[in-house]
């Protein structure tokens, strides 16, 4: 799977967040990433346009078009311009637009890291899945009865995790990818964590990751 990042206006990133914008749409002349390139389930980083990353989301629909005329793209903007939050001026400027793709936004997060891309005047950009910063551990109630977190990497690889309190800890992985530091226990017990929460790791470079911890009914990071 691949990894994105989509450059979007403050406005429209400020809209998703707040859970107004759902649809995230693009629309050109030319065949451009992410026509033909985004999958659901693939992972989108929100970078602000001139600024920082800001949030993540996952793509749970996925919705192109081809050779597109004028009065297509009329009624796309009426069927899609509610999730989109388009104004007439962006309506206007993609009249002449021969291909779109409309993505569905799911699981949206504020984040403030993202992954490493070449820079260049397009707004999206298909990175490999290795690209990605961040790494999820869905914890299952075996996990938090048994005090252990897994990353899904080789077996024996040193690492440095940095913990929300501070705390700097070296470990590698061992039988099935576990951590070979057990004392995640207090940080479970700590932050009330429960089956289908998850341990978050972001990459800061190297082998160093900052832990955070996301509760699933609340889609926050502690």
């Amino acid at each position: 799977m691949s990894v994105h990042v989509a450059i979007l206006l403050p406005r429209y990133v400020d809209l998703i967040l707040r859970g107004v914008k759902t649809i995230e749409s693009r629309l050109y002349r030319n065949q451009m990433p992410p026509i033909g390139c985004a999958k659901v389930g693939e992972r989108i980083y929100l970078k602000q346009s001139g600024g920082p990353f800001r949030a993540i989301a996952r793509i749970a629909a996925v919705d192109e078009h081809r050779n597109l005329i004028p009065r297509d793209v009329n009624e796309l903007a009426r069927r899609y311009n509610e999730s989109v939050c388009g104004d007439p001026e962006y309506w206007k400027s993609k009249r002449g637009s021969l291909f779109a793709a409309f993505i569905t936004l799911s699981d949206v997060e504020p984040i403030d890291v993202g992954p490493s891309y070449a820079k260049s005047m397009r707004a999206w950009h298909v990175l490999a899945d290795d690209s990605d910063v961040i790494h999820d551990f869905i914890l299952t109630d075996g996990a938090i009865r048994n005090r252990y977190a897994r990353l899904s990497n080789a077996r024996g690889v040193r690492f440095t995790l940095l913990l929300p309190d501070g705390q700097q800890v070296d470990t590698d992985l061992v039988r099935g990818n576990m951590f070979r530091w057990r004392c995640w226990g207090r940080y479970y017990d700590q932050h009330k964590l429960r089956p289908g929460d998850r341990v978050r790791l972001i990459a800061l470079g190297g082998r160093s990751y900052r832990v955070c911890f996301v509760h699933a009914d609340q889609s926050r990071t502690l």
